[in-house]
């Protein structure tokens, strides 16, 4: 297999060969193969690319959870020794994620203690952990970063996550008197929110 002449396909007319997968499953399957085998490729050059198709795909799988298959694959990149890799596979992992978040939401964890992957690790953790407990508790532990983006996408991970816990409030309570006035905005929405529950 030529992983070159691979990408130029599914990358060719506007990644038409990748939006064809929502309606032709016989094309899904072999799209998913190549990447399977694409996300394998120890070429950089190879995984920068199929990464990046993989997260550009993930709407054709919504109905099948087929992108589960290929979340394991892109989560391994996230511990690469190349930052580039590393910031692709945080990338995709928050395109598609939410189809195995038991993979994806201890990579992206594990990628918070990188701090030039924090913030899009963080994002990706509020947009995928759908209230997993790990997830919550890196909420808490980001909630008092030194920087406002930070602590901002933390509280706002714990809204995400509907954290009604004792704890979260708590934390969510406290982050109301925030230094930064958009970390005691999105609190105070947050706040609102948990409140409002049943």
């Amino acid at each position: 297999m030529n992983a070159t002449k691979s990408l130029d396909d599914l990358e060719a007319d506007n990644w038409d060969a990748l939006y064809r997968c929502r309606h032709d499953s016989e094309h899904r399957h072999s799209v998913l193969a190549l990447l399977k085998q694409l996300l394998r490729n120890p070429d950089l050059k190879v995984l920068h690319r199929a990464m990046n198709a993989a997260g550009r795909i993930r709407g054709a799988f919504d109905a099948t959870n087929a992108l589960a298959e290929l979340v394991p694959l892109v989560a391994k990149h996230v511990s690469s020794d190349d930052e580039l890799i590393r910031r692709v596979a945080i990338g995709s992992l928050h395109c598609i994620g939410s189809h195995d978040t038991e993979c994806a939401v201890p990579a992206l964890i594990g990628a918070c203690d990188d701090e030039t992957l924090l913030d899009a690790a963080l994002l990706a953790l509020v947009d995928i952990a759908n209230g997993s407990p790990t997830a919550v508790q890196c909420f808490h532990r980001f909630s008092s970063h030194s920087n406002g983006k930070i602590r901002r996408i933390a509280i706002r991970g714990l809204g995400m996550s509907n954290a009604a816990d004792n704890a979260s409030i708590a934390v969510i309570t406290a982050a109301t008197n925030d230094r930064n006035k958009s970390v005691r905005e999105m609190a105070g929405k947050v706040l609102a929110k948990i409140q409002a529950q049943p």
